[in-house]
């Protein structure tokens, strides 16, 4: 995950650029060329059962403490087991160079944003976006631990949520928070893509204003049996990554708004504050 972008709707966490045409001038600066953080050879398993067995012997789906941060990140990572199929996928999501037309990308996007783009708006899948997301759904085990995690989106992420719970054509800066808290708190939905989310709030980021300048900031409460895994570190940087899986029950249970301008709107660059930060807090699973 090198940037948390979304790619159109403002729903889905994403790598490095933006839409589907020229890269948004608030992009991220260049990475230093981190490589894909390496497993141990016992951590890769023949098969998905055999992986999936000895994670479930790891990571618990209760955790008797309330919701919580991660510490030792590098230990969970390493408790970690993937099938081979599933290491595969990790380090074709992890990887943050556009994916050329010829293995079915569109050259803008990595292969993770244009495999969740299809995923989102239920399109076909490229035959190597179909065997990642398999290989995806095949690393994910119990979170183990309830957890906080953080993710940064633009406005559309809320007026999308708007629209699917029925607010059609209404939109985030015309609303106080009032309105957005009797339209948004206790309404549950799950999305059919993989969540890109931090756990610890981007602080290693080469740039973590590049995330939490955004106009939308989600605090993931994930319970100890939500479906995740940490893929590592890779060439976006050292970003405390957790995947959340697919069509999960997410539930919101809490929406506030900054008194002050303290965000940037989408496409506004860096160091630009003209929109007050809109806190989402969503229970997973």
């Amino acid at each position: 995950m090198a940037s948390n972008k979304s790619r159109g709707s403002g729903v889905t966490s994403q790598r490095n650029t933006s839409s589907t045409i020229p890269v948004n001038p608030a992009a991220p600066p260049p990475m230093t060329n981190i490589p894909v953080q390496p497993v141990e050879p016992q951590q890769v398993q023949p098969t998905a059962q055999q992986a999936q067995q000895a994670n479930n012997s790891q990571f618990s789906d209760t955790d008797s403490q309330g919701y919580h941060d991660l510490y030792n990140g590098r230990g969970y990572f390493q408790r970690q087991q993937f099938g081979i199929d599933s290491e595969l996928a990790r380090q074709n999501y992890l990887a943050s160079n556009p994916e050329g037309v010829q293995y079915g990308g569109d050259g803008v996007h990595s292969l993770s944003q244009n495999m969740n783009w299809e995923l989102m708006n239920d399109l076909p899948l490229t035959p190597t976006h179909q065997a990642t997301a398999d290989g995806l759904d095949d690393a994910m085990h119990n979170l183990g631990y309830n957890l906080n995690l953080q993710r940064y989106d633009h406005g559309s992420f809320v007026d999308r949520l708007l629209s699917r719970f029925g607010f059609r054509g209404m939109r985030t800066t015309n609303m106080t928070e009032a309105q957005l808290q009797r339209a948004l708190v206790g309404k549950t939905f799950s999305e059919n893509k993989f969540l890109s989310t931090s756990y610890n709030n981007f602080k290693n980021a080469v740039d973590p204003s590049t995330f939490t300048t955004r106009e939308v900031k989600i605090e993931y409460r994930a319970k100890a049996s939500s479906q995740a895994f940490m893929p590592g570190d890779g060439p976006g940087g050292r970003l405390g990554e957790m995947i959340l899986g697919r069509q999960q029950t997410q539930k919101v249970v809490g929406v506030t708004v900054s008194p002050v301008n303290n965000a940037r709107s989408e496409g506004s660059p860096r160091g630009t504050q003209n929109r007050k930060q809109i806190t989402i807090v969503i229970e997973v699973g």
